[in-house]
């Protein structure tokens, strides 16, 4: 078992003044780790991430695209067909869509105002590849691709709310006093992504 040897770890340089009289009296020192360089390294990971995977794509779409070529004879229209497709499978990719709410339509009924609000909501697939803007995890993307080389080993990603925003709501509270709150949380979509 090894010792513990201070060397070990590096701090860098510690600079702790103490007054001359207060010597024998206990210092409370405190550590802070900052997270903006971690979350920084963590978000270039996930774009080369991407990249690695938008590349491999290209790849194979570039290798089944020449195969096709030399198996079929040219067809007219297959570019519109192909570009219609296209858009259909943007406008089923993970993104954030209408949901309009009527609290008494849903049993809220201790809510006095608003009357109903935009809730919004995540709609839509997470497909292989996962693009930037679904901004997905590292976790999303390996269960992805793992769905696309097995379907029956994992699921794709699920497309949910990322951020969410609060709404001001007049309410009765338990007491049946109506009370106003400014910051009601977590009450209105404001991005999705893949997760």
């Amino acid at each position: 078992m090894k010792s513990y040897d201070p060397s070990d770890f590096n701090c860098g340089h510690l600079n702790i003044s103490v007054a001359p009289d207060s010597n024998h009296l206990p210092s409370l020192v405190v550590f802070s780790n900052d997270h903006g360089k971690r979350v920084k390294a963590n978000h270039a990971e996930l774009q080369e991430m991407v990249a690695h995977e938008q590349e491999d794509v290209l790849k194979s779409l570039a290798k089944d695209h020449a195969a096709h070529r030399r198996n079929s004879w040219p067809v007219h229209g297959t570019h519109h067909s192909l570009s219609r497709s296209k858009r259909s499978t943007e406008l089923n990719h993970c993104r954030k869509t209408a949901l309009h709410v009527n609290f008494k339509e849903i049993g809220w009924n201790w809510i006095i105002a608003p009357p109903d609000y935009e809730a919004f909501q995540c709609k839509g697939g997470c497909f292989y590849p996962l693009t930037d803007n679904v901004t997905p995890t590292k976790h999303a993307i390996v269960q992805t691709l793992v769905h696309y080389k097995n379907p029956k080993k994992a699921v794709k990603a699920c497309c949910v709310p990322t951020k969410l925003e609060a709404i001001s709501m007049l309410y009765k509270d338990e007491a049946g006093t109506p009370t106003l709150k400014y910051e009601y949380e977590g009450m209105k979509v404001a991005e999705c992504g893949c997760r």
